[in-house]
């Protein structure tokens, strides 16, 4: 992988999950075979002992990615996860503010810009502050 330059929290991310999944197998009895079969049923197994849906996601491309690497490589004939889909992520929904909350947010911002006018480089990091704010809500 730092050959394709992957990043080192995405080595870590697939070793991790290549790691868990073995573990997994070891504590179920089962051969680590990379199958979908086995795959499916720690992909639950995560879900069902409390992982996040972006969890379960992260997993499945990594062990689906190690697949596709083991065909590459010629240590398969072809990935045994190949159109396998990808358990669905949940869309985080964000409560908008109320009307009142965001004038309280723009006096607290202007308060901030006024006392950070005495340096030039004070108001230009809390204004960035600012809109990161406003971006954000």
């Amino acid at each position: 992988m730092r050959a394709e330059r992957k990043s080192p929290q995405t080595v870590r991310v697939y070793t991790g999950s290549l790691q868990g999944f073995i573990a997994w197998c070891a504590r179920d009895s089962r051969e680590p075979a990379l199958n979908r079969d086995n795959v499916r049923d720690f992909i639950v197994a995560l879900s069902d002992n409390g992982a996040s849906a972006a969890t379960c996601n992260v997993r499945h491309r990594a062990l689906h990615r190690f697949g596709a690497w083991l065909a590459e490589e010629g240590e398969l004939e072809h990935n045994p996860l190949a159109g396998m889909t990808p358990p669905k992520r949940d869309r985080k929904v964000v409560p908008k503010i109320s009307d009142d909350e965001c004038r309280a947010l723009l006096k607290a911002v202007n308060i901030l810009v006024r006392e950070a006018r005495a340096t030039p480089s004070t108001y230009t990091r809390t204004t960035r502050q600012c809109l990161v704010v406003f971006q954000a809500t």
